[in-house]
């Protein structure tokens, strides 16, 4: 996944002058729009409280971007050791990645992979974003090869294996999909996410006894995943009378889940 971006005023004096002066890096309106639906999706995010969405907490350039990347620049024009030089790009990159300035994006991330760096935490995140950034122009192919390169390096904050799992997951390879869920859940034994995905690929392969017995009891009896699972099952038992009234009722935000109850409407 996986994948930074405010108004900033430098005020500069010369002499008795206290005139600002505009921002050295302003933002075009579409820009803005990218970075304000950018900061949406990832407040949304941390407002599920899942362990595994928190990750993208505490993330630069989401808030305040012009300042941000002057600091990371005027940093940068400063900087002589290697290392630090590297984990700068890779500071710039994010913050133009979050604004979808994606030539500018890429060419820090090029940065990143040439300086040779060993530190396979922002190697594994920039193959991630770099993919993100090829799947968003439809690039799919291309993406997954990023993705797996994520994947091979260990992804510390483990997007790629959200990515290859739903990739599988699309094509209906719902077995190799939970593979690279039940990996993830090793590391995320409390994301409700992670199970729900679980389960609802136990659904497509009609292992309904499976989403009662290892999925269900794992998840918070209010929670939404719940819900739309037992709601599945029960689309499955025949159970329909009230299911789809009950549905349209149902309040859904979250992507994930909001798809999955579409999905079972349009079963309906």
């Amino acid at each position: 996944m996986a994948r930074v971006i405010g108004l900033m005023l430098i005020l500069l004096l010369s002499g008795c002058s206290t005139q600002p002066k505009k921002p050295k890096y302003p933002l075009e309106v579409r820009m803005k729009d990218k970075l304000f639906s950018n900061r949406n999706l990832v407040d949304n995010y941390l407002l599920t409280k899942d362990p595994l969405l928190l990750t993208y907490k505490g993330h630069e350039c989401l808030d305040d971007w012009q300042t941000k990347v002057y600091e990371i620049k005027d940093r940068l024009r400063k900087e002589t050791k290697a290392h630090l030089r590297t984990q700068l790009w890779f500071k710039l990159g994010n913050c133009f990645n979050y604004i979808e300035n994606f030539d500018l994006a890429l060419y820090y991330y090029d940065l990143v992979l040439g300086s040779k760096t060993k530190d396979t935490k922002i190697k594994a995140i920039v193959y991630y974003n770099t993919g993100q950034i090829y799947e968003s122009v439809g690039q799919k192919s291309v993406a997954l090869s990023y993705y797996e390169n994520a994947y091979n390096l260990d992804d510390p904050e483990s997007f790629s294996l959200i990515k290859l799992g739903v990739y599988e997951h699309l094509q209906a390879e719902f077995e190799a999909s939970n593979k690279y869920f039940t990996q993830l859940l090793q590391r995320y034994p409390e994301s409700e996410l992670v199970k729900f995905y679980i389960g609802v690929n136990y659904f497509h392969l009609s292992q309904i006894d499976k989403i009662k017995n290892k999925v269900l009891p794992q998840l918070d009896e209010k929670s939404i995943a719940k819900i739309l699972l037992m709601m599945a099952i029960d689309l499955e038992s025949e159970v329909k009378k009230s299911l789809a009234n009950d549905l349209n009722d149902l309040e859904v935000e979250f992507i994930p889940y909001k798809k999955f109850k579409e999905y079972l409407l349009s079963r309906l």
